[in-house]
């Protein structure tokens, strides 16, 4: 049986003295994986290759038996045909729409299409699964950081994906929001059963989340141990 995750990818800068931003090989079965490193490491970068926002210039992405990039095959599936969802740091919440439209938009073609009636309907049931559904129709300016954190996942997950990719997503929070907020997202990725992938230099994340730890530095991978 093929592990769920079977990423060998390597990228390069462009600059006239090519650097190299990553080269790793990732092979896990973990449901919930920690990535751990310093900032400019290139977690993120890994992170942006999985989801489809970055090419790699050559190897592969496999998860769970689908191939998402083959340098050598000419594989590269379009981000939003991945079933992969990204929990951003700065979570990227559109402030011009209501709560329910944010959570709506994930199931929408278009923005345009997300009248507010609509949006609420569509957005009820997670509104509900992340206790918000009082402000259905307030803005993200108006939602202290642990609400607009619930509203973001709850988009996340609405899109019902195959993985959830999470960079850094508790850096912004307080200490007590902080512990809140990890265990919320526990919660809610163990009852819906969605595997992840979290990156952090945090290390109180990596204890709470990681059923599989790896390191990160200068772009290269290594298993439950700091490099020499």
């Amino acid at each position: 049986m093929n592990a769920f995750y079977n990423i060998n990818i390597f990228k390069q800068s462009q600059a006239k003295e090519p650097k190299v931003l990553l080269d790793c090989r990732f092979i896990s079965n973990a449901a919930s994986v920690v990535i751990m490193g310093e900032s400019g490491a290139g977690k993120s970068l890994f992170l942006n290759s999985i989801a489809g926002l970055v090419r790699p210039d050559r190897g592969e992405i496999k998860i769970q038996d689908h191939t998402l990039f083959d340098h050598a095959q000419q594989i590269n599936i379009a981000t939003r045909d991945r079933q992969i969802a990204y929990l951003f740091q700065d979570l990227a919440l559109f402030p011009h729409l209501t709560v329910a439209q944010n959570i709506a938009l994930a199931s929408s073609k278009s923005i345009r299409s997300l009248i507010k009636s609509n949006a609420q309907q569509l957005s009820k049931p997670w509104l509900e699964e992340i206790g918000l559904a009082e402000y259905a129709q307030a803005y993200p300016n108006q939602l202290s950081g642990g609400q607009k954190q619930r509203v973001a996942l709850a988009r996340a997950l609405a899109t019902q994906p195959q993985i959830l990719l999470l960079d850094e997503p508790f850096s912004a929070l307080n200490h007590t929001l902080c512990i809140e907020m990890r265990h919320f997202v526990k919660e809610m990725l163990q009852h819906q059963n969605i595997p992840m992938i979290l990156v952090t230099h945090d290390h109180a994340d990596a204890d709470f989340f990681a059923d599989e730890l790896w390191y990160m530095q200068q772009g290269q991978l290594s298993q439950g141990h700091l490099f020499d």
